[in-house]
C-alpha cells in the first residue's frame, strides 16, 4: 500500500484531472485545491484500510459504475461554468481512487459525495442551486452559509444548498454524505429506505441551476443534472429469545383449566411461538417457523392448528409435522402493504408470534395422574428479506437458521390450590428484558487472562404458593419428582439438544425470603441432601433472617443436590428460596472447547413442588452469555461543524 504522501500526490492529480480542463486554471485556485486534497485523502486512506473488509458484492456493484471522465465538468451553452459531482472508490485495490458516478453500500454504512463548482474567467453565476434529489438516499451535512453559501446547509436529509453570486476565479468544493436515513437514530436508519422494495438500487441525481452573467452583459440560463446510482443491501438475523419483550417465549406457562374440556373430551395445550429478526435493516418478505409435535403420554395430536395475521400453515399428521409462514403484501408498484412481522420492540427486534393449537385426547392427560404437565416442542425457523435486485447480491436474503426448544408448563395458575415456580439467574433489562448468567469467568480462561476462576455462581429462585385451601402438614421444593431418575440443570445448546451440567454445578448457599409468613413464628425450614438425606441445616424463627443476598447461608461441603422441607403451611402464603449455585469453571474449560462453550446458549433448572400430596414440577431457563459494555453518547447539538470551533457544547457519555 502507498504512503499517504504517495496516495496524496495520486489524488491531487485525480482531482485535477477530472475538475479541470484548464491547467492554467490550477494556479489560481491552487489554496481551494488543497483544502479538497486533505478532504479527500482523510477519506481515501479511511476506505483503502477498510477494502479488505468490503464484501466482494459490494466492490462488483461498483465496477458496474461510470467512471468519471475528463471534461464531464463541463456544461453545455457555456465556457465559463463548470459543475461536476462524483464519489471515490478503489476498486482494484492498488490504493488509487477512481472517481464513479455511484455509491454501493450496506445499510447503515455511508459514502462522501463530492461537488466541485467553478466559475472561471468571465463574469459571474447567479441565482446558484444545487439541488439534491435523493430518491433512496438522504444527504447528510453541515455546510455554513460563508461568501458563496446563501444559507446554512446543516442537517440529515439536506435536499438544497443555496448559493450566494459568484464571481469568476472562484471554486468551491462541497462534500456530504449518503446515508440510508437518518442515522441519529437506530430505527431511523434505513428511512431512505421505507416499505420500498425498489429502494434498495436506484438512480438518484444532484442539480445545478442559476444564470451566468458575462462581462458583457450576456446571460446564460444554466441546468446541469448529473446522475448517479445508488445501491443499498443488508444481511437479515434470527432469534428465537429467552423472553420477547418482557414476556416469556422458550418456557411457557398455561392454566390448567383453559386445557381440559371435560365436555369435548379434549386436553388442549396452546403455544405462541415468538421468532424476531434483529438486524432490522432489511423489509422482511417472510417468517418461516416448522416443528415435530410430540406425543403426550403415547397419545398423538387429534389436531393441530397454527394462527396468526396473514398466516398460512400445513400440518402432516402422519409425520406429526407443521409448517407455518408469514409473507409481506406488495402492491403491483412494489410497495409493501402489509408487514411479514407482528411488531417491534428496542426499536431493533421486529418479532412474530405463531399460535399453535394442539388438541390432545383428555385420557392422555388423566392417565398421566399428575396436577402439572410439562411439553417440550422443538422448533427451528428463519426470515427471508427484501435485498438489493442486482445479480452480485442474493435476493432474497435468508437469515440462518434458529433452532429452539418451547416449553409449555400446564398448571394452575390461579385458583385456590398450590403454585410452584422457578427463576434462573438475574433479571436485566437491556437491551431486552430477560434472566441471564455470565460467561465472564470461563472465558477469561480460554482467552488466557487467568489461569482459573473461582466464585463463578448464579442464582436459581424457587417460590412456592398454598393458595387458599393450601393448609398442609409439609411443603417439599426439590429437583426431582418422587421415584424418578435424579434431575440436573442443563445446559442447552444452540442447536436446541441438552446436556445435564451433573459434573458442572453444586448448591453452595442458600437464603429465604418472608418464611414467617407461610411457617408462623413457630416453624421450621429443614435441608437435605437429596441423593442421601442427610439434614444439613435447620432454620428457624431465630435465625432464618440472619441470611440474605449480601450474607448467605454456606454449606461447609457444596452439595449436589437439596430438598426443602417445611413445618406445616398456613394457606394463601408463600416462601422464596434462593439457591446460589457455583459452576466449575475448570471442568468447563477442559472439557469443552471454546467453540463447544460459545454455542452453549442457555442454562436450564426444574423444580418440584409438593404440598401434602400434590405436586407439580416447573422448569425455566436463563441466557448465557457473554458480558459486553454498552454506552450511548449524546450531545447538546444534533450537528457538529468541521468549520468552527464548537463552544459550550455538552457531550454525554452513559455507560
Amino acid at each position: 500500500m502507498k504512503n499517504k504522501q504517495e496516495i496524496g500526490k495520486v489524488i491531487k492529480e485525480k482531482v485535477n484531472t477530472i475538475t479541470r480542463s484548464k491547467t492554467k486554471q490550477i494556479t489560481a485556485l491552487g489554496i481551494i485545491a488543497i483544502t479538497a486534497i486533505i478532504i479527500i485523502l482523510a477519506t481515501v486512506i479511511n476506505n483503502t484500510r477498510k477494502l479488505k473488509y468490503n464484501s466482494a458484492p459490494e466492490i462488483a456493484r461498483s465496477m458496474t459504475y461510470d467512471q468519471v471522465q475528463e471534461g464531464e465538468e463541463k456544461i453545455t451553452g457555456t465556457d465559463y461554468v463548470t459543475f461536476d459531482a462524483f464519489f471515490l472508490r478503489d476498486l482494484n485495490g492498488d490504493g488509487i481512487a477512481e472517481g464513479i458516478r455511484g455509491m454501493c453500500r450496506e445499510i447503515g454504512q455511508s459514502d462522501t459525495l463530492y461537488m466541485e463548482l467553478n466559475v472561471v474567467t468571465n463574469g459571474y453565476l447567479e441565482d446558484g442551486l444545487i439541488t439534491i434529489n435523493g430518491t433512496n438516499s438522504y444527504f447528510q451535512t453541515a455546510i455554513p452559509k460563508d461568501n458563496e453559501i446563501a444559507e446554512n446547509a446543516i442537517g440529515n436529509n439536506i435536499q438544497e444548498i443555496k448559493l450566494n453570486t459568484i464571481n469568476n476565479g472562484t471554486q468551491k468544493l462541497l462534500t456530504g454524505t449518503i446515508c440510508s436515513g437518518d442515522y441519529r437514530y437506530t430505527n431511523t436508519k434505513a428511512s431512505a429506505i421505507g416499505n420500498d422494495t425498489n429502494n434498495y438500487s436506484k438512480i438518484n441525481s444532484i442539480t445545478l441551476t442559476g444564470t451566468h452573467v458575462a462581462e458583457d452583459g450576456t446571460r446564460t440560463e444554466i441546468r446541469k443534472e448529473i446522475e448517479f446510482n445508488i445501491d443499498w443491501y443488508g444481511t437479515a438475523k434470527a432469534e428465537i429469545p429467552a423472553y420477547i419483550a418482557s414476556t416469556r417465549n422458550l418456557n411457557q406457562e398455561q392454566d390448567i383449566g383453559t386445557a381440559i374440556n371435560e365436555e369435548e373430551g379434549t386436553f388442549t395445550v396452546i403455544y405462541d411461538l415468538g421468532m424476531q429478526e434483529t438486524n432490522n435493516i432489511l423489509n422482511i418478505q417472510k417468517a418461516y417457523i416448522e416443528g415435530e409435535i410430540p406425543e403426550l403420554n403415547g397419545y398423538a395430536p387429534a389436531n393441530v392448528t397454527v394462527e396468526g395475521k396473514n398466516v398460512t400453515y400445513t400440518y402432516d399428521e402422519e409425520a406429526q409435522k407443521f409448517t407455518a409462514q408469514k409473507e409481506a403484501i406488495v402492491n403491483e408498484n412494489g410497495i409493501i402493504t402489509s408487514q411479514a412481522y407482528d411488531g417491534t420492540y428496542n426499536s431493533t427486534n421486529r418479532y412474530n408470534k405463531f399460535k399453535l393449537t394442539i388438541t390432545y385426547p383428555l385420557e392422555a392427560y388423566q392417565t398421566l395422574g399428575v396436577d402439572a404437565v410439562e411439553i417440550k416442542l422443538p422448533v427451528k425457523g428463519y426470515y427471508e428479506s427484501y435485498n438489493n435486485p442486482n445479480e452480485e447480491f442474493k435476493n432474497p436474503y435468508k437469515s440462518n437458521t434458529v433452532e429452539a426448544t418451547f416449553i409449555q408448563t400446564i398448571k394452575l395458575l390461579n385458583g385456590t390450590v398450590m403454585n410452584f415456580d422457578i427463576d434462573v439467574g438475574k433479571y436485566v433489562y437491556t437491551p431486552t428484558r430477560r434472566y441471564i448468567v455470565s460467561k465472564e469467568k470461563p472465558l477469561k480462561i480460554y482467552n488466557g487472562i487467568s489461569e482459573q476462576e473461582t466464585n463463578d455462581t448464579y442464582l436459581v429462585r424457587w417460590y412456592g404458593y398454598t393458595g387458599t385451601d393450601g393448609q398442609a402438614k409439609t411443603m417439599i421444593m426439590k429437583e426431582t419428582a418422587n421415584g424418578s431418575t435424579q434431575v440436573s440443570d442443563e445446559f442447552r445448546k444452540t442447536d436446541g439438544t441438552s446436556q445435564s451440567m451433573e459434573n458442572v454445578t453444586t448448591n453452595v448457599g442458600i437464603y429465604f425470603s418472608n418464611p414467617v409468613n407461610l411457617l408462623g413464628e413457630e416453624g421450621w425450614i429443614k435441608i437435605y441432601d437429596d441423593e442421601t438425606d442427610e439434614l444439613l441445616e435447620t432454620f428457624t424463627n431465630s435465625n432464618w433472617n440472619k441470611y440474605s443476598a449480601s450474607n448467605p447461608y454456606k454449606y461447609e461441603i457444596p452439595v449436589k443436590h437439596i430438598r426443602v422441607e417445611t413445618s406445616e403451611t398456613n394457606a394463601s402464603s408463600s416462601l422464596y428460596v434462593y439457591n446460589i449455585k457455583q459452576l466449575d469453571d475448570e471442568y468447563i474449560t477442559t472439557n469443552y472447547t471454546k467453540e463447544e462453550f460459545e454455542n452453549i446458549q442457555y442454562i436450564k433448572s426444574t423444580l418440584t413442588g409438593y404440598l401434602g400430596a400434590s405436586g407439580m414440577t416447573t422448569t425455566h431457563s436463563a441466557n448465557y452469555e457473554a458480558p459486553y459494555g454498552m454506552a450511548t453518547v449524546e450531545t447538546s447539538k444534533t450537528t457538529i461543524s468541521t468549520q468552527e470551533t464548537e463552544k459550550n457544547m455538552q457531550i454525554i457519555i452513559k455507560a
